[in-house]
C-alpha cells in the first residue's frame, strides 16, 4: 500500500503560469509513511522548467527532475523515496 494524503493546506505552482511557486502541507494515511507529515514544494521558472518536491517529518526527501535549462540550479536527475512520488502523484492535488 502506497498511502494517500489527508488535510491538504497550502498551494502548489501553477505551471502554466511563467513563474510561479508553492508550498502545502498534509498528513500521510498508510503506507511506509503512515502518521508522517509532509510537506511539497513546487516551482515553475520563466525558463520553462518545473519541479516537485517532497519532504517528510521522518527525514525521508524525493524531488522531481528538471531537465531543459541551462542555468545550473534548474538541472538536476529525479531521486530520493519513490513512496513519496507515489503520494504525490496518485492523491487528489487541489486547484490553487
Amino acid at each position: 500500500m502506497r498511502g494517500k494524503l489527508l488535510n491538504w493546506e497550502g498551494t502548489y505552482a501553477d505551471f502554466g503560469q511563467l513563474d510561479d511557486a508553492g508550498k502545502a502541507f498534509a498528513d500521510v494515511e498508510g503506507g511506509p509513511h503512515d502518521g508522517h507529515k509532509v510537506t511539497i514544494i513546487t516551482e515553475k521558472h520563466n525558463c520553462g522548467a518545473c519541479g516537485w518536491r517532497i519532504r517528510c517529518t521522518c527525514g525521508a526527501r524525493w524531488q522531481s527532475s528538471m531537465n531543459g535549462c541551462w542555468q545550473q540550479g534548474h538541472q538536476r536527475k529525479e531521486e530520493g523515496d519513490q513512496m513519496l512520488k507515489l503520494l504525490i502523484f496518485h492523491s487528489v492535488v487541489p486547484a490553487k
